[in-house]
This record gives C-alpha cells, structure tokens and sequence, in this order.
C-alpha cells in the first residue's frame, strides 16, 4: 500500500515532466485509445467503477479484485480506415498474494504501398502497436484497494522498430452505505527502451481521479472522470488563444451513465469534451465525444457494445465478450 501510495505522489511531483509527455507528442498514442466497450461507452477512462471487468485493469489496476478471478475479455473493433484493435485480459486470485491480472493490445495499421522519393512503387510494409500488460492488485481493508501494473510495449512500422516499459498503478476506494466509490490511477509513465531512428520520445502519460455514484431512487450510475491533472492548459488544434478557465474545466472531465436496467442489461452512455473540441468541425450537429453501447449477460457470458463518434473521421464500434474459465 505504501509503495502505490508514494507512486502517486512521485507523479503528482513532477508536473513539467508529466506535460511533456502528454497527447499529440507522445509516442505509443495506442495506449490511449479504451481497450473495453465499457470504457468507450463511459467516456474513454472510467477510473471508479465499482463492478469493472478484468479488461478495465488498463485503467487502474487496482480494479484487479478475487471476484473476478478466472474471467477472461476479448475485444475488438474496425478502427480508423482500415486499421483495427484488439485486446485479451484476464484475472486469476492467489491466496496470500492478491489478483494477478495480464492482457495483450494490438492495434494493426494495415498495409501500405512502399513509395521512394522518385514515386517508384518499391514494395510494400505493414504497421502494428501491441503492449503486453502484467498487474497484480492487494486489498488493504474491505473498503480499499490498490494495485500495480506494467506494460511491456513493442512498435513496428515497416523497417523501423522501438520497444518501451511503463508503469501504471491507482487505488479503489468504496464507500458501500452512499453507494459511491472513489479511484485514482496513473498510465503510462515509462521510457523507450529502443527508439525508432535514435530520436528519443516520451510516452503518453495521465493522471486520473473519478468518481461513481448509484443513484438511490433511480437504477441510475453515474461516474465522472477528471483526466491529464498534471497539466492546466488543454489547447486542441483551431484555438486561436489559450482556453479561458471554463473550458479548461470541462475538458479535463468526462461523464458516463450506467441505466442499470436488470442484472443482465445495462444501457451506457458517455460523453468527453475534450474529443468533442478536438474533433469538432462546426459545419454541422457534431456528435463528437459522445458514445453509447450496451452490455448484456446470456448463461454466464457478457457481451458488450458500444459506439462511439469521431465526427467526419468516422464511428468506432467495440464489440467485447467476457465469461469465466
């Protein structure tokens, strides 16, 4: 616990550092992109869910709970273009140890042609992400928990490979009479082992704190995520001055509401501001940053969807299905 806990705190410390290796300029963006169709649904980055499935350790891993031991995700989805995305987790208890948890990412760019500086076809190469994730989560009392994950990360475009180690870690704080639960976690804060043309580059890391609330009168749970804490200023591309004090609220937050219909269907829907100023066009209603999905449980199996909008780039659809071994 006291190791989690100066974790976060070394991170809360470095704030330049932290800017730095935030967003567009970062190397591995693949490693932001929601890995389950619950977490697309919700916004992106849900950190405080108090029922979350083994494919939501990539969040926070203190997720990682005895409960979920021997449950198995996968998930996939048609990414931009032609590119796709796809992950396995799972999660197995050890008595006296904790939940160990570990999960593959991929993301497969596709193929392209091969073109030299003359326009001669000269072949072509294929282009792909994949992190393997290793994470292990204790509980300290019945109401707290806290975990610890790494990834191990390899990326090939054509002839030029990089490979990288990060670190991620949060606690789970559950408040059972209110029905609420408190999370904050940390990705992605690592380095390059290898780089592509000897240009070293920084990793995208976060900071996240949420917070999830059942209603008490309404099968209704909401979560709200506060997201790249070590950083104030959130510019996208198309802002001709610095974002006045209310803007750089609202796009450091996402929403999410779980419409807790039976044990067996949940209705989601989520929204991210910050995708929604980045993606927006202005030419018409632009439903950029909202998603919405479902999640369904048939004898034991779930399966999730969600969809969620990236404005004339197109949709994202998440299909992913999670049992027990």
């Amino acid at each position: 616990m006291k190791i989690a806990l100066l974790l976060i705190l070394a991170v809360l410390s470095m704030p330049r550092l932290s800017v730095a290796q935030y967003g567009s300029k970062a190397v591995y963006r693949f490693l932001n992109i929601p890995v389950s169709a619950q977490s697309a649904a919700l916004g992106g980055m849900p950190v405080s869910l108090p029922d979350a499935g083994p494919a939501q350790l990539h969040n926070n891993p203190a997720y990682l709970s005895a409960s979920e031991s021997g449950q198995f995700s996968a998930t996939w989805s048609r990414y931009l273009a032609e590119s796709s995305i796809g992950a396995v987790s799972g999660a197995w208890h050890i008595e006296g140890l904790g939940t160990l948890g570990g999960g593959i990412r991929y993301m497969n760019y596709g193929e392209f042609d091969r073109i030299d500086l003359a326009g001669n076809t000269q072949g072509s190469f294929t282009a792909s992400d994949m992190a393997f994730k290793l994470a292990l989560a204790r509980t300290y009392t019945p109401y707290l928990r806290y975990g610890l994950g790494v990834d191990f990360i390899y990326s090939s475009y054509g002839d030029y490979t990089s490979s990288g180690i990060a670190v991620s870690g949060g606690v789970l704080l559950s408040f059972s009479e209110a029905e609420t639960t408190v999370g904050i976690s940390f990705v992605n804060l690592g380095t390059q082992l290898t780089t592509y043309d000897g240009i070293r580059e920084h990793l995208p890391f976060d900071l996240r704190a949420g917070v999830t609330h059942k209603l008490e009168y309404l099968p209704l749970r909401l979560s709200l995520t506060a997201h790249s804490l070590t950083r104030w200023e959130m510019s996208v591309p198309g802002d001709e001055e610095p974002p006045d004090i209310t803007a750089n609220i609202l796009r450091h937050l996402t929403l999410g509401g779980e419409f807790l219909f039976s044990r067996n269907f949940h209705f989601r829907l989520g929204y991210n501001q910050y995708q929604q100023d980045e993606l927006k066009t202005d030419r018409t209603i632009d439903l950029a940053g909202l998603g919405f999905g479902v999640g369904i449980t048939v004898k034991g199996v779930g399966i999730e969807l969600s969809r969620n909008s990236y404005s004339e780039m197109g949709h994202l659809f998440k299909l992913g299905i999670q049992t027990r071994l």
